[in-house]
């Protein structure tokens, strides 16, 4: 405690006149003549000795009541944050910091965080007065948006312009940023920051190292911190994730889909709808109910009916985040595939061009480039969606360069291995492509064979595979190319030695699928079972579905959409889910489109020459749910200072900031105080005039 006026406690020396002027009565008795001993025969009800304590009572309580007026004229208070030493606010530098991420968007009792913090920023400019120099900032993105008098109407004017804004917020990085910008001469300088204070703040202290002291400063004349709070959210069911499980993609095929629903807030909530569109058009519902905290997980199955690109999304009924209520994503399913064969002879390739002309069936789904060049010099892979090599032999060094740019591109390969592996073993294209280590040919005499397994049942090309008895199905093997297989790969097919008949090989982006014996009647009867054209099917949709530029991005990022060369003098139009249009010029050194306007949340759609080309669909970051909250402690204890204070959510933030600020006010306990004091004495003085 501290007081503001001390000289006033000088007068503390009044509390002795009661006793003064109790002594001095007890030296000059009065003299009352009586002629009767009846006033004397009274004292039996009462003894001298009560008497006494009485009289020292009313001393006591006098004392007391000059002692309370005494220190309520001393204006006593609690130690404020603000030091003593501050003479007025002209010494006062203050920040303001607005969180206006997609979290303070989230509404309690019917009002958003954003306009409830708003009005929190003219309250704690109240507080000071004009000679402040005072500063205030929104978070995403950062600017400085008032400078100047904390009185001054200006001020309400900028507020009512910040919107909120879907990307992250990245707080301890702005404010980190703001206050090492600063140019901070006063000896008293406050930082508000008005937030909900989300779990990026630890992320972001392990990938950043701040440029200002904030967080450690320990000298007295440092930034002091006021960390306002938010409330609770008490109503929130949120739509978290989704997954395309179905690789292999046709118009007719089921599409398999799940995704995650999470009750954040603490309320049971009850039959609740959650709803699958594709192409605006529900293909699916399933009602639900979550209790508090409560999550849950959901299949949908659905047949897209087209082909080409297809946007779709999930929606549940609004409640107090409407941002986690609406959930898009998109997907492709192959117009056409554009297929590159190598090989050495027509004779040698017959049976597997035999095996892709029953899949294209004269429909114009396969269009095949075949090749036949034992050692190509190039291979112009520019329209290609799949290059299949049959029985490669050594590769020239342009040629892994095409195949490398065609792999980082996202581009699939098919890899056959036979004779000419063996005969013309490349180790230079064994390192650059990362394919298994050939060994030597395996082959058994007579009627002998090895017979094939499944090595993973849930593979993308064998899940959901409509084959009656698969065993029967699958080849026998009679020779084959013994490998050591690379690091990184998954075994699709097994023979019964152990060694893999296919295996997926991830590779620079992209991805081969690698046969260890040919399509040909004296390595296996491969050719000949009804599973050559399902399967080779299957990898040709897996390979060709380019999902990089599909891919969701976080809202505010920037996405890149890769292109062809004959693509580049193109018209570009990216449209953002509320119906913008956008003109795009793309970026001839890398040949992509870049787009920078992601801000808004759902589905954006690229059309080139006024046709749609592709679509992509933009996410909310995982710490922008309301769920994705720090507590009070975890916040303080970042700062390794004591100038920080914890300011939860309350309706009279001024008067409450006044009190932290310089103190709460004693004045009026001691007011009260004397007040009691002298009707307690007012009583018991009427008790001893009575006798």
């Amino acid at each position: 405690m501290m007081f503001l006026a001390p000289t006033m406690l000088w007068g503390l020396i009044a509390a002795l006149i009661p006793v003064i002027i109790h002594l001095y009565s007890l030296r000059h008795t009065k003299e009352i003549e009586f002629s009767s001993l009846r006033f004397i025969r009274e004292l039996e009800y009462e003894t001298i000795r009560r008497l006494k304590i009485r009289q020292w009572l009313l001393v006591i309580l006098r004392m007391l009541i000059i002692i309370s007026l005494i220190m309520m004229l001393a204006r006593p208070v609690i130690k404020g944050f603000i030091p003593s030493w501050i003479a007025s606010e002209k010494e006062s530098r203050v920040v303001v910091l607005l969180d206006n991420s997609a979290s303070m968007t989230m509404k309690v009792d019917g009002t958003s965080l954003l306009k409830t913090a708003k009005s929190l920023v003219l309250d704690i400019a109240d507080i000071y007065d004009e000679s402040t120099s005072f500063y205030c900032y929104q978070t995403n993105p950062l600017k400085q948006i008032y400078k100047g008098n904390p009185r001054d109407q200006s001020l309400k004017t900028s507020l009512e312009k910040i919107n909120y804004h879907s990307s992250e917020d990245h707080l301890f990085l702005k404010v980190d940023s703001v206050l090492y910008e600063q140019d901070d001469f006063e000896p008293n300088k406050e930082c508000f920051i008005i937030s909900d204070f989300s779990k990026q703040i630890y992320k972001d202290m392990i990938d950043f190292s701040p440029m200002s002291s904030f967080l450690s400063d320990t000298e007295e004349t440092g930034w002091r911190f006021y960390l306002i709070g938010q409330k609770e959210l008490s109503n929130n069911l949120s739509l978290r994730g989704i997954n395309i499980l179905s690789q292999i993609r046709l118009p007719n095929s089921l599409l398999k889909i799940e995704t995650e629903v999470i009750n954040d807030g603490n309320k049971e909530k009850r039959n609740i709808p959650v709803e699958l569109y594709i192409n605006n058009d529900r293909l699916g519902q399933v009602v639900a109910s979550f209790n508090k905290y409560q999550s849950k997980e959901f299949i949908y199955q659905a047949y897209p009916g087209l082909s080409g690109n297809i946007q779709g999304h999930l929606e549940i009924p609004d409640d107090d985040f409407v941002l986690d209520n609406y959930l898009s994503f998109d997907f492709t399913v192959p117009e056409q595939i554009n297929c590159t064969v190598i090989g050495s002879s027509s004779e040698e390739t017959f049976l597997l061009e035999t095996a892709l002309s029953a899949i294209d069936n004269q429909t114009g789904f396969l269009n095949i480039d075949i090749k036949l060049d034992a050692e190509p010099n190039r291979l112009l892979l520019g329209y290609t969606d799949v290059l299949i090599l049959y029985n490669p032999g050594r590769l020239q060094p342009s040629v892994i360069e095409d195949i490398q740019m065609f792999l980082n591109d996202g581009g699939g390969v098919i890899w056959f291995s036979g004779d000419r592996t063996i005969s013309h073993k490349d180790n230079f294209a064994i390192d650059a492509l990362r394919l298994p280590r050939v060994k030597e040919i395996k082959a058994l005499s007579g009627e002998a064979f090895f017979s094939v397994s499944v090595a993973q049942d849930d593979h993308p090309i064998l899940y959901d595979l409509k084959l009656r008895h698969i065993d029967s199905e699958l080849p026998q093997i009679y020779k084959y190319i013994d490998i050591i297989p690379p690091k990184k790969y998954i075994p699709v097919l097994k023979m019964n030695n152990g060694n893999p008949f296919l295996l997926e090989i991830p590779a620079m982006g992209g991805t081969f699928f690698y046969f260890t014996s040919l399509m040909n009647l004296n390595w296996n009867d491969f050719p000949v079972k009804g599973l050559a054209v399902s399967l080779l099917h299957r990898i040709l949709l897996y390979l060709a579905t380019d999902e990089n530029n599909l891919k969701p991005v976080l809202a505010g990022e920037i996405k890149t959409v890769d292109i062809e060369d004959k693509e580049l003098n193109s018209e570009w139009v990216v449209r953002t889910p509320s119906g913008m249009d956008f003109q795009l010029v793309p970026d001839y050194h890398t040949k992509q489109l870049k787009i920078s306007h992601t801000e808004e949340l759902g589905s954006y759609s690229i059309f080139k020459d006024l046709k749609p080309y592709t679509s992509f669909s933009t996410r909310l970051s995982e710490f922008e749910y309301p769920s994705q909250r720090l507590k009070k402690d975890k916040v303080l204890n970042i700062f390794s200072h004591n100038r920080v204070r914890w300011i939860p959510p309350q309706n009279d933030l001024k008067n409450h900031l006044k009190d932290v600020r310089h103190g709460s006010s004693l004045w009026r306990g001691f007011l009260i105080c004397a007040i009691l004091f002298f009707l307690i004495e007012t009583i018991l003085g009427r008790s001893k005039s009575k006798y």
